[in-house]
């Protein structure tokens, strides 16, 4: 196995002049077709062709000439130079760039599905945020080569190491490079909707939950944080002569004052259920765009905690159709979560 990896990355490198000798289009969207981006709409950034240098050349002219600070690259490509693709994805992660698959439709906001392959992967998984819609495809190449010498041999592991630590560098799977076997020979082995989500490559505007138990002034607490396209949450749990006490933070931006002034109910959202707050430990606080709230977890709720899948805090204001909040994963940190608890109960004076 350890081979037939070393003769697909020695054939992805030789193959990749073959397929970029046509012009790559580089042409960007904007909403209403103005320079200014009106409504809170971002760029739209297409790329459209070949992988290669001059595909870089051309991407980071338009965005530096059109002074695109914020936005999303669609990609629709056959692939290209493998190195190439690993550099134009660092320069969209650079940028902060979503990315997306797909080819531009007849206005703004109305993009088509579109097709990323081989090297276009390796751009596409760049974006700090990854969608793709069901109709566009997502897929990886398996090549092999006759005889390669010992030369090709070293130089194909250092480049292994270079795709398998660019894969765990943007979150994905190594598992990944893996399914570059799965095809046979000049085949596309394409990546379902259920594998793409699973290995990270589309993460839908959702990064990674953590959960980690920090300490400060002698007190011990744990923290969950998720970010998200629409903010970024964080959980902390700490506990306080044997009681747990919790603290919801949400990084709301330019509307934290609003919603910290609109709101009177509260909910703490352990998996699909809002389970509403008595009351605050102290005022809702507003401090760097996040919105702050402190509460004390009922007896029930913090049964509830301990088989949760997803913690979370939600802040109410008179529309009873809407709500503010956000909700961390833990489906990982379930034992962490478990143990904290069980801590904090032992901590109560006899």
């Amino acid at each position: 196995m350890k081979h037939l990896f070393i003769f697909l990355l020695i054939a992805l490198i030789s193959i990749s002049s073959a397929i970029a000798d046509d012009e790559t289009e580089v042409y960007v969207l904007k909403a209403g077709h103005i320079s200014e981006i009106v409504s809170g709409s971002m760029p739209e950034i297409y790329i459209n062709g070949p992988i290669n240098d001059t595909t870089i050349a051309k991407f980071v002219a338009t965005i530096t000439v059109q002074q695109i600070k914020t936005g999303t690259v669609y990609l629709n490509s056959s692939g290209g130079n493998l190195i190439s693709g690993i550099d134009l994805g660092r320069i969209i992660r650079k940028s902060g760039f979503s990315t997306n698959v797909g080819v531009k439709g007849n206005k703004y906001g109305n993009a088509k599905p579109g097709g990323c392959y081989s090297a276009c992967v390796l751009a596409y998984i760049g974006g700090y945020y990854r969608f793709s819609n069901s109709s566009s495809r997502i897929g990886v190449h398996r090549f092999s080569t006759d005889t390669p010498n010992k030369a090709d041999l070293d130089v194909a592991q250092i480049v292994s190491a270079a795709i398998t630590g660019y894969l765990k560098e943007s979150g994905v799977d190594v598992a990944l490079f893996n399914r570059m076997s799965q095809a046979g020979k000049d085949e596309v082995y394409l990546l379902s909707a259920q594998e793409s989500e699973s290995l990270g490559v589309v993460n839908n505007g959702i990064r990674p939950s953590t959960w980690t138990l920090q300490s400060e002034e002698e007190i011990m607490y744990l923290k969950g944080e998720q970010e998200t396209l629409l903010g970024i949450g964080k959980i902390l749990l700490t506990c306080i002569k044997g009681s747990l006490v919790a603290a919801a933070f949400y990084e709301a931006g330019e509307n934290a004052p609003l919603i910290a002034e609109s709101t009177g109910r509260y909910s703490l959202r352990i998996n699909e259920s809002f389970n509403p707050i008595r009351s605050l430990i102290r005022p809702v606080k507003v401090s760097n765009e996040y919105v702050s709230a402190y509460f004390q977890p009922t007896p029930d709720q913090t049964k509830k905690l301990l088989s949760a899948y997803s913690i979370g805090f939600a802040f109410h204001p008179p529309n009873p159709d809407i709500f503010y909040g956000f909700q961390i994963d833990a489906r990982d940190s379930h034992q962490q979560i478990l143990n904290y608890i069980k801590y904090c109960n032992l901590q109560r004076s006899p």
